[in-house]
């Protein structure tokens, strides 16, 4: 919610609809401070989280909302908790087994874009580079387009892997970087979706 709050496009048309993010970010926060310390309020989902790597199951999504409460506020409680649940080595904490996706990049993009002064530039720096190594990585897979998935077919346009799990995080490196590689990457990803593939 606070990240959407930091969206220029959302905050130029739905300026209402943004302060009620804001709103609900920080009732969110303020329970999860409330909250944090109870590990039975923390339950398992029961069927495999690749998420939960991190100084505690819920570090990357909280890193999420500190980060952007800290750019709308500047309250440097949410600096406290960057710091306290930041990994020490970013790359290492970036994805789970071929799960190019989730939490950890939000976090690290939240942290890169970060106008805070009081955010250091170290920090600020070591995000940036991890989405580029993240997407640089995508590179290495020997289908990296994916594979056909049924079930994803009634839900999403194209093949399970080419949207969230290597289209986003080439889009987020594109976006920092402007590197044409990433573009060209994205370019074919669409077109492997929208047809140029055997089975479509």
């Amino acid at each position: 919610m606070a990240m959407a709050y930091n969206t220029p496009l959302l905050q130029k048309y739905y300026p209402d609809k943004c302060a009620q993010y804001f709103a609900a970010a920080l009732r969110a926060f303020n329970g999860f401070e409330t909250h944090h310390p109870d590990t039975n309020f923390w339950k398992d989902a029961g069927w495999y989280d690749p998420y939960t790597y991190g100084l505690h199951t819920w570090s990357d999504e909280m890193l999420i909302a500190a980060a952007n409460l800290l750019e709308i506020t500047n309250d440097p409680k949410y600096l406290d908790w960057i710091n306290a649940e930041l990994p020490a080595d970013m790359h290492a904490m970036k994805r789970w087994g071929w799960n190019l996706e989730g939490p950890w990049l939000h976090a690290y993009f939240s942290l890169s874009r970060s106008t805070n002064s009081w955010l250091s530039q170290e920090i600020k720096d070591s995000a940036h580079a991890t989405i580029l190594a993240w997407a640089d990585e995508i590179e290495t897979y020997a289908h990296p387009y994916g594979v056909p998935y049924v079930p994803s077919a009634y839900y999403t346009v194209g093949w399970h892997f080419a949207g969230s799990l290597w289209g986003f995080p080439l889009m987020m490196a594109y976006g920092l970087s402007q590197d044409p590689n990433y573009k060209n990457q994205l370019i074919q990803i669409w077109d492997h979706v929208l047809g140029a593939n055997p089975s479509s």
